[in-house]
């Protein structure tokens, strides 16, 4: 019998693979709710925490983020923000969602602006030339 499941970097394997749209505060939740609808093959998880909540309540929410994160039947994951909630999911070891957010949004607009191609916001300038003819519109 053969498995058709999809292995994971870190051994684990899923028999889904799904895009995880997470909402990290409850205010999030419509707009988490309609990218997975408008995107084939996500899903949505919502709850109804994020703010205003005591130390514990914040720690709980935290785990349950980063264990449905962590899900073996999630090829990736998208964390929708407003920014001010409780929840603080760190990217990198040390980096907060919001400045993750300042910075990838940064990113984008250089790109999309034609300022910076992607391979230059990757960081790969040393392997090859690269051109920018003009700004996208």
């Amino acid at each position: 019998m053969e498995f058709r499941g999809y292995r994971r970097p870190d051994g684990r394997v899923g028999t889904r693979n799904y895009v995880g749209v997470l909402s990290t505060v409850v205010c999030a939740n419509e707009v988490a709710e309609r990218i997975a609808r408008a995107v084939r093959g996500a899903a949505a998880f919502l709850h109804h925490q994020g703010c205003g909540q005591m130390p514990t309540d914040v720690a709980r929410v935290t785990r349950a983020l980063v264990g449905l994160g962590q899900h073996p039947n999630l090829a990736a994951v998208l964390l929708v923000s407003l920014g001010c909630e409780s929840v603080r999911v760190e990217m990198e070891g040390t980096e907060t969602l919001p400045a993750a957010g300042k910075r990838l949004f940064a990113e984008l607009l250089a790109f999309a602006s034609g300022r910076l191609t992607k391979a230059e916001i990757c960081g790969y300038t040393n392997s090859m030339d690269i051109y920018v003819l003009g700004p996208v519109i």
